[in-house]
């Protein structure tokens, strides 16, 4: 804003940096003050709600508050904005370069819009419902980019380069750019991270080199050479009867990998989950899962359909009522066979 980058560490609480956030990403960047209450605060009644952005507006009013006494939210009416010119944001760079290329179908354009992308948009709010949409939004477009790109590179006869763009940047959006940008969520719970590639192990410098370029971040856990398919059979990610070089198949004959498996202290399977070629991974989802697990495993308690950390559990179905009273004291049942309790801590 006005030419000074605004320094994640001055916000003291979530709220007032995501209605800046809101605003930023907004077309125009602006929203009506309802739009704004029912994304940062769907649960509260619309008087509450209003309450709490009242509030929410002067902190972010005071942090963004310039030496030159400039106001960077403005309200007119029912309206909020962020006033134009001396704003940028990045996501707004990438889709300005995004409708260049598109405008012009130039190879080189359609590179420079890929060369600025970054995965794992508003990473800080992986469990916040309102930048689900942004998010996914970001994704699903530059994965058709690329497929557009390819697509210029084959019809001007470049199979080669095709083919390589858009498996070195599915995999590195994928293994690099999110993967290393998360891994401290990974680190937080106790949870190690490791890769599967069918490539040997000498070409994931060049992966790592690549990933780093494209996405800003490189590798930073360690990625298994499975090249003579023993680890992909034995999990079942690879059918039993394949065999060769792995150079020498085609991405095709190989997308089964693209797996995920979660395996406990024990040793155990805990969560399979099989994405086709064409579908990343939802890396958001299996951090959810690993807190239902983790949370499931150290108390006798179930999580509800959609569970994020925080909400109401259901106390486990082998937990007799006079024990559940000495361990969760009283609890909402709606059917005598569900129990409803706040998570445990």
């Amino acid at each position: 804003m006005e030419g000074r980058a605004i320094d994640p560490g001055v916000w003291s609480q979530r709220k007032p940096a995501a209605l800046v956030k809101l605003l930023a990403l907004a077309p125009g960047h602006r929203l009506r003050r309802e739009q704004v209450t029912a994304a940062l605060w769907p649960e509260f009644e619309p008087a509450a709600a209003a309450a709490n952005l009242r509030k929410t507006l002067h902190s972010a009013r005071r942090i963004l508050h310039s030496a030159e006494g400039a106001e960077f939210i403005v309200s007119s009416g029912d309206l909020l904005f962020l006033p134009p010119g001396g704003l940028s944001v990045d996501v707004g760079d990438y889709w300005s370069l995004v409708a260049e290329a598109r405008g012009s179908r130039n190879v080189d354009a359609y590179a420079a819009a890929i060369a600025v992308y970054r995965y794992g948009l508003l990473p800080e709010d992986l469990y916040e419902e309102w930048a689900a949409a942004p998010r996914e939004e970001l994704n699903v477009d530059f994965l058709a980019l690329v497929g557009e790109y390819a697509g210029l590179l084959e019809a001007g006869g470049n199979l080669i380069e095709a083919a390589r763009a858009v498996q070195r940047l599915v995999a590195a959006d994928q293994l690099g750019g999110y993967m290393a940008k998360v891994k401290p969520e990974f680190d937080k719970r106790g949870v190690k991270l490791m890769a599967l590639s069918v490539d040997p192990v000498d070409r994931h410098a060049q992966w790592a080199a690549d990933i780093e370029e494209t996405q800003g971040a490189a590798p930073n856990y360690p990625m298994i050479g499975d090249a003579d398919f023993v680890v992909s059979k034995a999990y079942g990610m690879l059918g039993a009867d394949v065999s060769g070089d792995a150079a020498d198949r085609t991405a095709a004959q190989n997308q089964t990998v693209r797996g995920v498996f979660v395996i406990g202290p024990d040793k155990k399977i805990k969560l399979i989950l099989l994405y086709p070629m064409t579908t990343g991974r939802n890396f958001d989802e299996i951090l959810r899962v690993i807190d239902s697990l983790q949370l499931t495993a150290r108390h006798a308690v179930a999580t509800p359909v959609n569970w994020r950390q925080g909400e109401d559990v259901v106390i486990a179905g082998s937990v007799s009522n006079d024990r559940a009273r000495e361990v969760f004291g009283s609890w909402k049942e709606p059917k005598p066979y569900i129990r409803i309790v706040a998570q445990p801590a």
